[in-house]
């Protein structure tokens, strides 16, 4: 609900069209409430229905504002079921998520409460390893000493198989090189101390000694990056913002 009012015209709102050139405006019914100048995606009817994003989906395009009244709490939004203007081709404003760029790439963001809104970039957790490796000693080994079950990685950790293999064997002791995945040695590890470059364990000497060649395997596994937002393809800013706010997109 508008309670402010000045002698300056806004240049836009969220789901207003920029301007009257050639766009492309489909309609749709609402799978759900959806908002003004959001992003939305296919609903369950593909062909039909349009809905906020939860997860990622095949993107439709911006929701459009039309003749429409505000509810209690200010929210401008289409109710379930509603018809719903969609922009799949043009310049339209849109609600944005942080700062954008002008001729920057648009992300629509569809994960958590800022579902719908655009971003400049996917967000979320990066591409990583596993908070925790998993250890087995070689087959064949002579000494009966144990490893770490699950070492916990650190920084500089890869995804991969570590091996920690006795060079320098000694009676109720011993040390083992230690390989990264690709084969790089990252370090010696000694029977009974703490070892924590990448990945931490530690040795426990056994009844029966460890003799060269002895070892122990510990594979991290690789974490896949878990983005929130996806690309549009084709999309772009056509004018930037410091933070969060409104910008125009050209689709």
């Amino acid at each position: 609900m508008q309670l402010v009012y000045s002698q300056n015209m806004d240049a836009g709102f969220a789901g207003m069209r920029v301007d009257l050139s050639n766009d492309n405006v489909d309609a749709y019914a609402a799978e759900g409430v959806v908002v003004i100048g959001t992003g939305v995606v296919a609903g369950t009817s593909a062909a039909k229905q349009v809905k906020k994003p939860a997860g990622a989906g095949v993107f439709r395009g911006i929701a459009l504002a039309q003749a429409m009244e505000q509810s209690l709490t200010g929210a401008v939004e289409y109710a379930d079921k509603a018809t719903v203007p969609v922009l799949t081709d043009g310049r339209g404003w849109v609600t944005v998520k942080g700062a954008v760029a002008i001729d920057g790439d648009v992300y629509l963001i569809h994960t958590g409460a800022d579902a719908g809104k655009f971003a400049a970039a996917a967000g979320g957790t990066p591409a990583g390893v596993a908070a925790a490796g998993a250890s087995a000693a070689f087959a064949g080994n002579t000494g009966d000493g144990a490893i770490t079950a699950a070492p916990a990685t650190g920084a500089g950790c890869k995804a991969g198989t570590y091996k920690a293999v006795c060079i320098e064997p000694a009676a109720e002791g011993g040390k083992f090189v230690v390989e990264d995945p690709d084969g790089v040695i990252i370090g010696v590890a000694a029977v009974g101390v703490e070892f924590a470059t990448h990945v931490t364990f530690t040795i426990a000497d056994g009844a029966a000694d460890f003799v060269a060649g002895d070892g122990f395997n510990i594979t991290v596994a690789a974490v896949a990056a878990v983005p929130v937002a996806q690309l549009v393809p084709g999309a772009k800013f056509k004018t930037a913002t410091a933070g969060d706010g409104i910008a125009v997109i050209e689709l």
